[in-house]
């Protein structure tokens, strides 16, 4: 079976060229999916924009053992077949759903409205604390299991199930973030979240080891959850009417700082060792709390949000 689909994808390069295509895909899913929540419930962004991360988080904590019971059928590739077919009751069921009443359109973008629109100070907060919280993310993605095997002193089984235990996290974090997203201003929340996650983050790093890292990692992967979402709907409340470059600037911003910190993260844990390499995180989770205090004292009453 394996030498059959092998011939679909001779080379590595034609590997890579079907997950470029792939990715053009998820980019036009991607850019569309808040900007769409934002205009059918713009009164409760910040709880659809969690539900929506709720349903990724779930995925993807159940991704893992999709593959798993792929493997044991004999094949890791059914997991795709099986993960490929998902989608149709889901646009069947889309397909006939109400949708609820769309108060606002999205307004066109000329060169004037984008120097604006960066110039926003929400807008640019976002920016950067985007940056600064995905790169923590992306840390925590590629190196826990590293953490874990050479300074939290677990075995490898356990050192990734360390991850597994951050990434499940998610599942309640963000559904305790939807559950009181509405009953506070979006930057309240941002600055509440960060104050606890940095010494949450200190403690699951620096003070505690062995089996005693799984709740410390489990309280921080609740806490990082909640952030990215929220980041999100404090720039869209800025400016409801441009809700797609929004998101295509908190994209942008997340897929640089991913791309780029995890590898700063390499030479620092190659040259110093991984627990002195998990400083970086820290500096960076340091860096959105100012970010989000500089822009609430800016903030203007608008549609939607504001204090």
């Amino acid at each position: 079976m394996s030498d059959r689909w092998t011939e679909l994808a001779p080379t590595f390069l034609s590997f890579l060229a079907v997950l470029v295509v792939r990715g053009l895909g998820d980019g036009i899913i991607r850019g569309l999916d808040r900007p769409m929540l934002s205009h059918l419930y713009p009164d409760s962004r910040g709880r659809a924009f969690g539900m929506y991360d709720l349903a990724w988080a779930v995925g993807s904590a159940a991704g893992p053992l999709v593959m798993t019971a792929a493997i044991a059928l004999g094949d890791w590739r059914l997991a795709y077949f099986g993960l490929a077919a998902a989608p149709v009751p889901v646009v069947a069921f889309v397909w006939r759903l109400d949708l609820p009443f769309e108060e606002g359109r999205e307004a066109i973008l000329d060169r004037e409205a984008l120097v604006a629109l960066l110039g926003t100070k929400e807008i640019a907060a976002m920016a950067l604390a985007m940056f600064f919280h995905t790169g923590l993310e992306g840390d925590l993605f590629l190196w826990l299991p590293t953490f874990g095997i050479e300074a939290a002193g677990l075995v490898q089984s356990d050192a990734n199930l360390l991850l597994s235990a951050f990434t499940i996290a998610y599942v309640p974090g963000r559904f305790v973030a939807t559950a009181i997203v509405e009953r506070y201003d979006y930057s309240v929340l941002l600055v509440g979240i960060e104050l606890l996650l940095l010494p949450t983050f200190f403690i699951s790093f620096f003070v505690v080891s062995g089996l005693a890292t799984f709740p410390a990692v489990f309280c921080l992967g609740m806490l990082v959850s909640g952030v990215y979402p929220l980041l999100v709907a404090f720039g869209t409340d800025a400016a409801p009417e441009y809700s797609a470059p929004v998101n295509a600037i908190a994209a942008v911003s997340s897929s640089i700082s991913f791309a780029l910190v995890p590898m700063v993260m390499r030479f620092v844990a190659e040259a110093q060792g991984i627990r002195p390499a998990m400083w970086i995180p820290l500096a960076l989770a340091v860096g959105v709390l100012p970010t989000i205090l500089a822009a609430r004292r800016s903030i203007s009453f608008r549609d939607g949000g504001g204090e």
